[in-house]
């Protein structure tokens, strides 16, 4: 495949602004959804009692 690349490499291009822009709102979900992971992750700690207490 490698060889294959090599002899015919694709045009790189870059992102339209739609697509760069798409890609922004990808990136700020991704960062909401891990934030509200971790609230989620702290709030079952919480609720059960359990933590990493020694």
């Amino acid at each position: 495949m490698k060889a294959w690349r090599d002899a015919d490499p694709e045009p790189e291009r870059g992102l339209s602004p739609v697509e760069r822009a798409r890609v922004s709102e990808m990136e700020a979900e991704i960062h909401r959804v891990r934030m509200e992971n971790e609230f989620l992750k702290g709030a079952a700690v919480s609720s059960t009692g359990q933590g990493n207490a020694a």
